[in-house]
C-alpha cells in the first residue's frame, strides 16, 4: 500500500460501571495517542474494520447509533494483503458544523493510517481474551449489545482469519495471553526467532491471598454453599469462580494431607513410645497386683 510508514495500533479496555451493571470503555490509541475521545467504540465494527474492506462505524454515539452522534462517514477501510488502511476525519461528528456534512468534509482533512493486520488482530485478540478471562459475566462493551458471552466467538473469528494469513508467526511479544487447551487461558512464551513456544498458566490470585484472608473467604463460601458460588459467578464471572473453586479444592487437599500426615505421625509416635516403654508398663501393672 504505497510508501506510507505503518502506524502503531493499540487497544485498551477499561472496566467501569457498578457491580450489578458493569460495562467496559474501549479506547483506541494510534502511535501512542488516544483517538476518538468523546465517542464510543463499537467493538463489532472495530473487529470488522480490521478484517474487511468497506465503511465501518468504529466510532459512534454512546447510545450505539452513529447517526445520533452526527457521525455520517465512519471509517473507510481498505484491506490489501497483510495491510489495513483506515481513512477517516476527526472530529468524526458533524455536530460542530451544524450537521452540514458538506462543510464538514471541506473543513476537516482526512487522516490516513496504515496498520499491519497481524499486529492489529493480535492486539484486539489479546484484549478480547483478557476481558473474557477477567471481566464479570454481565459486562457490556460500550453500548452496542456486545456482552462477555460474545467475546469467545469474536476470538474464534480472529483465529480463523489468522489461520489464513501466510505468516505463521504472529506473536511479536515475549509473553502473549493465549487460549490454552481445555478452554483455559495462559501465557505463551515465544523465543525471539519465533520457533519455540512453551505454555505457562497464570497464577491463581486466590492462592496468593494471605492465610487469614483466604481462611475467612473459604469460611463464608462454605457456609453459604451453593448460593455463594452462584452469586460469585454472577458478579465476578464464572471463569473467576472456577479459580476460586480450584483454590478451595487445592486448600482442602493440602489441609487433608497435612491432617492425615500429622495424625499418622501421632499414631506412630504413640505406638513407638508404647513399644519402648512396654517392659516398664508391664512391671508397673504387675506391681499393682
Amino acid at each position: 500500500m504505497g510508501q506510507q510508514s505503518p502506524n502503531e495500533f493499540d487497544l485498551k479496555v477499561d472496566l467501569a460501571g457498578s457491580v450489578r451493571e458493569p460495562f467496559a470503555r474501549l479506547q483506541i490509541w494510534v502511535d501512542g495517542l488516544q483517538v476518538g475521545r468523546g465517542n464510543a467504540i463499537n467493538f463489532t465494527a472495530l473487529l470488522n474494520a480490521s478484517l474487511s474492506t468497506g465503511r465501518h462505524f468504529v466510532f459512534t454515539c454512546q447510545c450505539g447509533d452513529a447517526g445520533c452522534g452526527g457521525i455520517e462517514d465512519g471509517v473507510g477501510v481498505e484491506v490489501e494483503g497483510s495491510w489495513v488502511r483506515w481513512t477517516l476525519r476527526f472530529p468524526q461528528s458533524t455536530d460542530l458544523f451544524a450537521g452540514d456534512i458538506g462543510h464538514w468534509r471541506k473543513a476537516v482533512k482526512p487522516t490516513v493510517w496504515l496498520f499491519e493486520q497481524q499486529e492489529m488482530l493480535r492486539e484486539i485478540r489479546q484484549e478480547l481474551v483478557y476481558a473474557d478471562y477477567h471481566h464479570p459475566w454481565r459486562t457490556e462493551y460500550s453500548a452496542h449489545g456486545v456482552r462477555r458471552r460474545h467475546l469467545a466467538g469474536m476470538v474464534e473469528k480472529i483465529d480463523r482469519r489468522m489461520a489464513r494469513l501466510k505468516k505463521p508467526q504472529w506473536y511479536p511479544q515475549d509473553n502473549v495471553l493465549f487460549n490454552l487447551s481445555g478452554g483455559e487461558y495462559g501465557f505463551i512464551k515465544v523465543s525471539r526467532d519465533g520457533t519455540k513456544m512453551t505454555e505457562e498458566k497464570p497464577s491463581n490470585p486466590y492462592s496468593e491471598l494471605s492465610f487469614w484472608r483466604f481462611g475467612l473467604l473459604a469460611a463464608v463460601v462454605m457456609a453459604f454453599l451453593p448460593w455463594s458460588l452462584l452469586v460469585h459467578g454472577m458478579l465476578r464471572g464464572f471463569s473467576d469462580t472456577k479459580l476460586l473453586v480450584a483454590a478451595l479444592v487445592k486448600d482442602y487437599i493440602q489441609t487433608l494431607i497435612a491432617t492425615v500426615t500429622v495424625g499418622l505421625l501421632l499414631v506412630i509416635g504413640v505406638v513407638v513410645a508404647i513399644y519402648q516403654m512396654w517392659p516398664t508398663i508391664v512391671a508397673f501393672v504387675t506391681g499393682l497386683f
